[in-house]
């Protein structure tokens, strides 16, 4: 891996990193521009992980050992980070002209979007499509960017003829996920999983007897857990900061699994997909381009 940074060390790994391991790389790539003080040993005890875990991770990401990783991480505390804020790609600089900005984003969100292609999973997909169909209210929940996730799903399913709707506060996720559980499907869309009205939005519909999918990075976190089916999107190394902005490759990465549901959907319910949007052309049609003759 020759001289690459320890966050894109990192990124490339990270999906096939074990559970303790991952610990451990995101502790790394939070403080990636802070010199590493201490003996290994001292690390794993901060961490709660053993020193074989840190020496494992080592190997993975192609450091010679742990002191070759320390001494990386000074180099590049003493160059000064390029990453200047957090949740963005990390090649981006203050120094970037329109141009490069433009070239590094593109680049970084194909990667998270091949990455979470490599996520796919039919047997869930085919499964959350069955739920949709199946459910007489599909209730989006989600706070922040993945609040703007719910609103596209219900704008693109509503035209399909699925009645749903999307909640963006705790007490509105509650309600509407409680009423007629047994006929509501429950989606749950957090990148990081640890939302907590959204975990507990789940927790309460599984508990009365509704239907609920996930759309997280996070297979372990809570939302991921309180759900029947999880449907799984990339992470990288410098999206791991939680509620500092927004994730710019992990919303792209989210917003490309709605619109697989999306076709999916059509696909499977052709018929009535293609009455809907044909119907709702026509009345658009009349309101706004044929609105002088009157509807």
């Amino acid at each position: 891996m020759g001289s690459a940074s320890l966050i894109k060390r990192i990124e490339k790994n990270f999906d096939s990193l074990q559970k303790s391991e991952k610990k451990v790389a995101t502790y790394l790539a939070k403080n990636s521009a802070t010199r590493l003080d201490g003996t290994i040993s001292q690390l794993a005890e901060q961490l709660g992980t053993s020193v074989a875990t840190i020496s494992r991770l080592c190997r993975k990401l192609e450091y010679a050992n742990f002191q070759d990783l320390k001494l990386s991480i000074a180099e590049q505390a003493k160059q000064g980070s390029g990453q200047f804020v957090k949740n963005v790609p990390e090649d981006i600089t203050l120094a970037d002209d329109p141009t490069t900005v433009c070239k590094r984003l593109l680049h970084s969100q194909i990667v998270a979007l091949e990455k979470t292609h490599d996520l796919f999973d039919q047997k869930v997909f085919a499964d959350v499509v069955d739920a949709i169909l199946d459910a007489n209210h599909v209730v989006f929940v989600g706070v922040g960017g993945s609040y703007a996730l719910c609103v596209e799903a219900v704008h693109l399913l509503t035209k399909i003829g699925i009645h749903c709707s999307a909640q963006s506060d705790g007490y509105s996720q509650l309600i509407s996920s409680s009423m007629s559980p047994m006929e509501t499907l429950v989606v749950g869309i957090s990148f990081t999983g640890t939302t907590p009205s959204v975990a507990n939005t789940l927790s309460v519909a599984s508990r009365l007897g509704a239907n609920t999918v996930s759309v997280t990075s996070n297979p372990v976190s809570p939302v991921a857990k309180n759900s029947r089916h999880c449907i799984l999107s990339s992470v990288t190394a410098n999206q791991m900061t939680p509620l500092y902005g927004d994730f710019l490759e992990g919303r792209i990465a989210q917003l490309f699994i709605v619109n697989v549901l999306f076709l999916m959907l059509v696909i499977k319910n052709f018929d009535t997909a293609k009455a809907s949007l044909e119907r709702n052309s026509k009345i658009l049609q009349h309101y706004y381009l044929d609105r002088s003759e009157g509807y």
